[in-house]
């Protein structure tokens, strides 16, 4: 049994992030709760589905960003909480067999993301550290004699 088999089903799929074809972020909503199942990410632990919430106060949709490029923007009560790099398809505008592969990620991904479970100064510390090593990774690789 998955986590919240109950909310994540197909009737509550409203559209997805990304690239079809390769493991697109699913977004659910049903009238009062909303969550999303992330298939495909840097941090293995953001992987799965995340943790459901009540949709009070909640909106999703597509925004152009401060550079004009259209975005998949989530907020709540108007605040801002997400701003995707790609946009949200939604499946109203899909064909049966696309939604198939959305749905598939039901069934492939059905534990809680363990990333859930981290503070914001938690998640703070991650990204750091993440940054930190991306650094020290290019200032050693910039000292490899090049063949």
């Amino acid at each position: 049994m998955g986590y919240r088999d109950d909310f994540y089903v197909a009737a509550n799929v409203i559209g997805y992030s990304g690239t079809l074809r390769d493991f697109p972020s699913v977004y659910f909503q049903s009238g009062t709760e909303y969550g999303h199942i992330t298939q495909k990410h840097d941090i293995s632990q953001n992987v799965g589905r995340g943790t459901v919430r009540p949709s009070k106060g909640y909106s999703i949709g597509n925004m152009k960003d401060k550079n004009g490029t259209l975005r998949l923007v989530e907020a709540m009560n108007g605040k801002i909480m997400h701003v995707s790099r790609s946009t949200l398809t939604p499946v109203s505008s899909m064909s049966g067999d696309d939604k198939a592969v959305l749905y598939q990620a039901i069934y492939n991904y059905p534990n809680e993301k363990l990333i859930d479970g981290y503070s914001d100064n938690d998640l703070d510390l991650i990204d750091g550290a993440r940054d930190v090593h991306a650094i020290a990774m290019n200032e050693l690789l910039s000292k490899v004699p090049k063949a």
